[in-house]
């Protein structure tokens, strides 16, 4: 499992700070442990991905992200209400689902590495 932002030593080390999220609202679901992660059931630049912890949806569907140069923003997820197979990895549920997910991997260190090693962006 990798954590979100979890290799950063300092923002310098992100490739966009601005784009790089430190901390988000966590779903009740899963809360419990302080960090939020995903799974990787393959290798980090081909997935597949699945739900290890989920976001809050607690803001009108979305959730509120800080990012590593101080800014916060919200995001409305596509697909709500997400749940999560209680002691397991979580697959996408459809793919309003993933897009969600490739959305906020694409705001971690590990997803702007991927498609800094790919050249591009995540599919939808």
């Amino acid at each position: 499992m990798l954590q979100a932002g979890g290799n950063l030593l300092s923002e310098f080390n992100a490739f966009s700070p601005a784009s790089n999220f430190c901390f988000l609202d966590e779903s009740e679901q899963t809360i419990g442990n302080g960090t939020f992660g995903y799974w990787i059931d393959g290798d980090w630049l081909n997935g597949p991905w699945e739900w290890s912890d989920l976001p809050g949806e607690r803001h009108g569907r979305g959730a509120n992200l800080s990012f590593l140069d101080g800014h916060v923003a919200s995001h409305r997820w596509l697909y709500t209400p997400k749940h999560i197979l209680l002691g397991e990895e979580t697959p996408f549920a459809n793919n309003r689902d993933k897009q969600d997910f490739m959305w906020l991997l694409d705001r971690t260190h590990g997803g702007q590495a991927r498609e800094k090693v790919l050249g591009l962006p995540f599919p939808p």
